[in-house]
């Protein structure tokens, strides 16, 4: 018979082996070889038991020196901090470098070099970072290669645009841009405790000179593209995996362009501007997504061109053809009507008729200085008699008649779209840095005043031909309630220049802008052309040209840009108050010489934002 019972210290010859045990025990004595059994299970539980307490002796040392650790850093510390590992910041800035257009093949970009030697504190990315659109040879050495051929359509254009929206191709040419020689020594240089290629751009922690960025058209996946591109969230994610955006990034999110804010140390502590309102001697980074919600081109700006090409037929010039026939005839949609915008060439027409001023709408359709111009959703009737706020009703019966607005997500061509307009604003209002900088892949201050070009009145992809919107966005900028200086920085034309924009009516730009009742001064500094394949170099002339400033923005003169491989540099003396403005040379680093023989650089007051 089988029995519990508790065996007791010494009560049995056995007892040493069974001590302190709960154990099935029977009324005859154990054999051998279950007595060996009980010794094993004995031992057993024994080293249990001591590494169990080894365990928590350890703990106790460990847990004791980390408060000991604690208590020595709180005594240490005058402030009162208790922080042992504070979290990584990145450097104090004062010396920014940006630049754009790197190069239409897979050629070295020595221009790296130079940038490195500039030892900048932080890297902003203005677009075109890599050519996704164009193929990897050159098509004029290798006219029949396979990646030269392609059909025409409004995405595609042979020989050079034959890759618009090609995820795979994106992939290829981001990995070998990040391979490159040149920018694998400029990304050592400026994330020197990275672990792999590319570094997270925008931790401290691995970069502490920052990599920042945002894309323009070739390396969002398509020339001149907008918010149709196929596979635009997939290349966005690219874009942000060749910069070192990390995979958490709320700029991934697919439901939201890649717009961002980033703050860079200046000095500790605050100052005063002259008007007397406290700002901190720091810079607020602000990154623009232009393609993302982008509308395509307003109507009118290509209008009697399309209708010359398309009269011409499609013998002529094919990839003109298929372009126009998209933009004015039928775009593959829904209603079967061009793709152009409408909106603004409507608005316009409705604005201008009697009594719309008293109209409650009339700031949000017809007003770009309004902070309500383009927030709300609205609609005109078909012969542009009725403005009306879009409503529930409208999708239940009309939306043949009214698809056009009902499609849109702005009531006018927009760039940026409500959301990050929205965005934008609070981010402005919100700001206190002392420099206020406005990433923007698209040029803002481009051909202002210049004479049409045959196509039309624009250069096709600049703020230009965008121009509602474009005063809206420079009047968002000026507007912002904060002290501090707006800079511009950009790219896209393939040389370097820099403008400024100032308030007041007696500039030849005033009536074109709106700038009578601009609140600040806004600077606009484009840096674009990186290497060989994409400077313009000696393929520009001045005056005469489309490269003038005929209306006065460039303060070094008219025709003071510079025309070779390029970078900008942005340095900030905190204690004497100014900024720097220098373009560079991309051979020497130096500052450059432009096409006027003048030095390419200019200096202003962080207090007034004017030149000193």
């Amino acid at each position: 018979t089988d029995l519990m019972k508790f065996q007791s210290l010494n009560t049995e010859a056995d007892a040493p082996n069974d001590a302190y045990n709960i154990s099935f025990l029977r009324t005859s004595r154990p054999s051998e070889p279950e007595r060996n059994t009980s010794r094993s299970i004995l031992c057993l539980a024994v080293s249990t038991a001591l590494l169990c307490l080894a365990s928590i002796a350890i703990s106790i040392i460990a847990l004791s020196f980390s408060i000991q650790q604690q208590n020595q850093a709180a005594s240490c510390c005058s402030d009162g901090s208790t922080s042992v590992n504070p979290p990584a910041t990145f450097v104090p800035v004062q010396r920014i470098a940006f630049g754009s257009c790197t190069s239409y093949d897979l050629r070295p970009q020595h221009i790296w070099k130079s940038v490195v030697a500039s030892k900048p504190d932080a890297w902003i990315w203005l677009g075109d970072m890599a050519y996704l659109d164009n193929p990897a040879v050159d098509c004029n050495q290798v006219p029949n290669s396979p990646q030269c051929k392609c059909d025409y359509t409004y995405l595609s254009r042979p020989p050079y645009m034959c890759f618009a929206g090609n995820v795979d191709h994106a992939r290829e040419r981001f990995m070998h841009q990040v391979s490159i020689p040149e920018y694998v020594d400029f990304l050592n240089y400026m994330c020197p405790k990275a672990l792999g290629s590319p570094p997270q751009g925008s931790d401290a922690a691995s970069c502490p000179r920052p990599i920042l960025g945002t894309y323009d058209d070739h390396d969002s996946g398509w020339n001149n593209g907008n918010s149709r591109l196929p596979n635009k969230h997939l290349i966005k994610n690219l874009y942000l995996d060749a910069i070192g955006e990390g995979p958490a990034s709320p700029r991934r999110n697919s439901a939201r362009g890649l717009h961002w804010l980033t703050t860079l140390p200046g000095r500790p502590g605050s100052s005063s501007s002259a008007a007397g309102k406290a700002i901190r001697d720091e810079v607020d980074v602000v990154l623009l997504d232009e393609r993302y919600y982008r509308d395509t081109l307003p109507c009118h700006v290509r209008r009697p061109w399309c209708e010359k090409v398309l009269s011409k037929g499609n013998a002529s010039d094919p990839g003109a053809y298929a372009w126009c026939h998209d933009f004015l005839v039928d775009d593959g949609g829904l209603t079967g009507r061009g793709s152009c915008c409408e909106r603004d060439e409507r608005l316009a027409a409705w604005c201008t008729q009697a009594g719309s001023s008293s109209h409650p709408l009339w700031a949000a359709a017809c007003d770009p200085l309004s902070e309500a111009y383009g927030m709300t959703p609205l609609v005109l009737s078909p012969d542009n008699s009725t403005l009306m706020e879009v409503s529930e009703q409208m999708y239940d019966s009309q939306q043949a008649a009214l698809w056009p607005w009902l499609d849109a997500s702005s009531p006018i061509c927009d760039v940026l779209g409500p959301p990050q307009r929205r965005w934008l604003r609070s981010a402005l209002s919100a700001s206190d840095a002392a420099l206020k900088i406005i990433a923007s892949g698209s040029v803002l201050l481009g051909g202002v005043g210049n004479s049409p070009e045959e196509q039309g009145p624009c250069g096709g992809d600049d703020w230009e031909c965008y121009r509602p919107a474009q005063v809206n966005l420079i009047h968002t900028l000026a507007k912002a309630p904060r002290s501090g200086c707006v800079l511009v920085l950009t790219g896209d034309f393939h040389f370097a220049d820099i403008k400024l924009l100032k308030p007041g009516p007696n500039t030849a730009y005033a009536p074109i802008l709106s700038t009578s009742g601009l609140k600040r001064p806004i600077w606009q500094f484009m840096a674009s052309g990186m290497s060989n394949s994409t400077a313009h170099n000696k393929d520009l002339s001045c005056p005469g040209t489309w490269v003038e400033d005929v209306v006065g923005l460039r303060p070094l003169g008219k025709c003071s840009f510079v025309a070779q491989p390029n970078f900008g540099v942005v340095e900030i003396d905190w204690d004497a108050r100014v900024v720097s403005l220098q373009v560079r040379d991309g051979s020497s680093g130096q500052v450059a010489v432009g096409y006027d023989s003048r030095l390419q650089q200019i200096t202003f007051s962080l207090d007034t934002c004017l030149p000193t």
